[in-house]
């Protein structure tokens, strides 16, 4: 598998597996559906943050890593949010 493959699959897990646990960690009632939801669009997010090599050309894997937890932590809202606010100015 070559590296960028690797990197992509590390990204969307990150961001997948902290999208699950932030469903865990809440005490609203779980439906599987929401459960797979949440992990395909926080793999997403986390996939997204592979975005930032445009930004930081010599970025490495680990801070790759940490941009995709931190917006798979954030959630596609408080982006949205975040967003607006900088279009917005």
């Amino acid at each position: 598998m070559n590296e960028d493959l690797k990197l992509l699959t590390a990204l969307g897990c990150a961001g997948a597996v902290i999208g699950i646990a932030k469903m865990l960690s809440s005490t609203e009632k779980l439906k599987p559906r929401q459960i797979v939801g949440r992990a395909i669009l926080s793999g997403a997010l986390g996939v997204a943050a592979g975005a930032i090599v445009l930004l930081f050309p010599g970025i490495g894997f680990v801070p790759q890593i940490a941009v995709a937890c931190i917006l798979a932590s954030l959630g596609v809202s408080a982006l949205e949010v975040l967003f607006n606010r900088f279009l917005n100015k």
